[in-house]
């Protein structure tokens, strides 16, 4: 029989609840004995940051952890460093899982693709998750000087009184 009492809400709110979830689903599995690690990045995404990933999730397979938690807040990055931290995750044979975290943290432009990469991705309450381009720096497609002086001149825009031009 239903009761009123079983609709109140959970005393477990926020990240917790998704912690709890995801250890629990680990000790249904019997992973919870691994050990898990877990890596925190909290700035732009560059060469030191995709670095430390590769060797964070490197030495989770050394030590056989049951699953990697890369906790994420950044506004993004450069482009090779964020395909060096997908290409990682992708080819782990550990779990990845991408939470981003903490209250008010973002995975912006590069660190949203890399939310995407994760075997398991989550969100603290308040966090914000948006992409943009990736930041390609020293490519070929730059604007060249011809293109500067086109863009600088003024452009005339056509009136419905006076003539085209």
């Amino acid at each position: 029989m239903l009761t009123p009492a079983m609709f109140r809400p959970s005393l477990i709110r926020g990240p917790a609840k998704w912690i709890l979830c995801l250890l629990l689903v680990l000790w249904c599995v019997g992973a919870a004995a691994a050990p898990v690690l877990v890596l925190k990045l909290q700035d732009a995404i560059g060469p030191a940051s995709a670095d430390y990933i590769v060797r964070g999730i490197a030495k989770a397979q050394e030590r056989q952890a049951g699953l990697v938690v890369l906790m994420l807040d950044t506004p993004g990055g450069l482009d090779s460093s964020m395909r060096q931290i997908i290409q990682a995750i992708l080819s782990s044979p550990i779990p990845v899982a991408v939470y981003v975290a903490p209250e008010g943290a973002r995975a912006a432009s590069a660190g949203t693709y890399i939310l995407y990469a994760a075997h398991v991705a989550a969100m603290a309450p308040a966090t914000t998750l948006g992409a943009a381009t990736p930041v390609a720096i020293g490519l070929p497609g730059a604007r060249s000087d011809k293109d500067k002086d086109k863009a600088s001149s003024p452009r005339r825009l056509p009136t419905p009184w006076g003539p085209k031009s």
